[in-house]
């Protein structure tokens, strides 16, 4: 009991410490994850074009919007420094992607762009997305924002872009 009595301020301060410890453990778990629902999947611009993607392309092929970089392209098992190659596409994004509807193989990414293209940091995407999927042999177009689209001359340029492929 003496010694209880001579660390009083050492035993004082481990109990304090102990007990912030529990309750803060205790805290953390009734705490919910920081996480909350978009209010959409597409902006506008990009549901505005996924109703006559949908027109042009009809039952032909599967279309999936925003899809990862990293489920459609893969680092080759001989790359040197795969780690940082993968991390590279694990952020990004592709705005519809073009599927066989049978086998699901890939036929066409397509990035539709807006004014934010222009910024120099977005530039610098774009050159890598472009040089990324043109070393892996994926079809990739780029159309422009605008109001409205052409079902027919979209049609065409898609067809136009995968017989090349």
């Amino acid at each position: 009991m003496d010694v209880l009595f001579d660390y009083w301020p050492i035993v004082g301060f481990a109990s304090f410490f102990v007990v912030a410890l529990l309750f803060s453990l205790l805290f953390r778990r009734r705490t919910p994850l920081p996480y909350e629902m978009r209010p959409a999947l597409l902006t506008r611009s990009e549901l505005q074009f996924l109703v006559v993607l949908r027109e042009a392309v009809g039952d032909r092929w599967n279309i999936s919007p925003m899809v990862r970089m990293a489920d459609i392209l893969r680092v080759r098992e001989e790359a040197n420094q795969r780690q940082s190659w993968q991390n590279r596409i694990l952020a990004k994004h592709i705005d519809f992607l073009l599927c066989d509807s049978g086998s699901m193989e890939i036929k066409l990414a397509i990035e539709l762009d807006d004014r934010s293209h222009r910024r120099t940091d977005r530039v610098t995407r774009d050159a890598f997305v472009n040089k990324a999927f043109a070393a892996a042999d994926v079809p990739l177009i780029r159309v422009p924002v605008r109001r409205e689209y052409d079902p027919e001359t979209l049609r065409a340029t898609i067809d136009k872009r995968i017989a090349a492929a």
